[in-house]
């Protein structure tokens, strides 16, 4: 009986703790992925190629510009050690790139090379070019956008700026690479901004009572259970000893009182055996006295 009770017990405590420990975990929320939104201080991009790099930005290899804050890196293979890159961190993000190209600022365009498949990124107002020779070692480069440039020569357009940004006007003769690295004009101003996409927390839709809460309440309801339980137990002990006493007591008295009676069953026969009635006389009007006299 003690054990299939204890066996229940466990099963109880078990089952109480199982509930407890699945309602104090709050519900999961599911979230909405957008690669579109993605920021550099996430995800990292390909560098702007320009002479002068714009303020904003810093010198990235000897042709790029990465925007301030970031990383640059060069890809390490060997076909594409051209194709400098801006990571959030000192590890290389050249992977995710290449699986969803991108700029490494939303105001840049990317391009990409007719001629060994490079990505690169130019400012607003800018237009990408191929390199003027064939090679791994080659790499595209932006002019601006009033520069007449042949079609065979143009660069693809990947995309295009997601938000344009106050350029400073760029005259046609200030394309050369000389007359840019010293004109203050013809700079780009930038101005990194995180996307309101990352600060938007997802907002739960549990309005129940919060993990702890449930947790203490389960837990406390599982302490005043096991309470009741233990002193359930402990009152069926005390009055299951308490009868076996009473039931000792009685077996006790009803063997000695079956022992009082064999004894005086004994002592009378034994008077019986040993004595004779002697008659004395008579006592009022025939009565007679007898009196026993033990035999020798």
């Amino acid at each position: 009986m003690h054990i299939g009770f204890l066996h229940s017990f466990l099963l109880l405590l078990a089952f109480i703790s199982l509930l407890s420990t699945s309602s104090a975990r709050s519900p999961a929320v599911l979230v909405k992925q957008n690669h579109a939104s993605r920021s550099i201080s996430s995800f990292g991009g390909f560098a702007l190629i320009v002479p002068s790099c714009p303020s904003g930005t810093s010198n990235c290899d000897t042709r790029g510009c990465c925007p301030t804050g970031t990383t640059c890196h060069k890809s390490s293979s060997s076909s594409r050690e051209w194709t400098p890159h801006c990571c959030p961190s000192d590890t290389d993000c050249y992977p995710t790139l290449l699986s969803v190209p991108t700029c490494a600022h939303p105001s840049w365009s990317l391009y990409n090379t007719t001629v060994g498949k490079d990505y690169f990124c130019c400012p607003p107002g800018w237009l990408g070019v191929n390199p003027a020779e064939r090679g791994y070692n080659k790499y595209g480069s932006c002019v601006p956008a009033n520069t007449a440039v042949a079609p065979s020569v143009r660069a693809v357009l990947i995309s295009t700026a997601r938000k344009a940004v106050p350029t400073s006007k760029v005259s046609p003769s200030q394309h050369t690479r000389s007359s840019l690295a010293k004109s203050s004009t013809a700079t780009t101003k930038i101005t990194l901004q995180t996307p309101t996409s990352f600060n938007n927390k997802p907002k739960s839709s549990y309005t129940g009572f919060d993990a702890v809460t449930i947790g203490g309440i389960i837990g406390g309801m599982a302490f005043l259970l096991l309470g009741v339980l233990v002193t359930g137990l402990c009152m069926h002990r005390h009055k299951k000893r308490r009868n076996q006493r009473m039931l000792d007591e009685a077996t006790a008295s009803k063997s000695g009182s079956k022992n009082g009676s064999l004894k005086s069953i004994v002592v009378t026969k034994e008077i019986q055996r040993n004595v004779t009635p002697v008659v004395v006389g008579d006592l009022d009007g025939g009565q007679v006295r007898f009196e026993l006299k033990r035999g020798r």
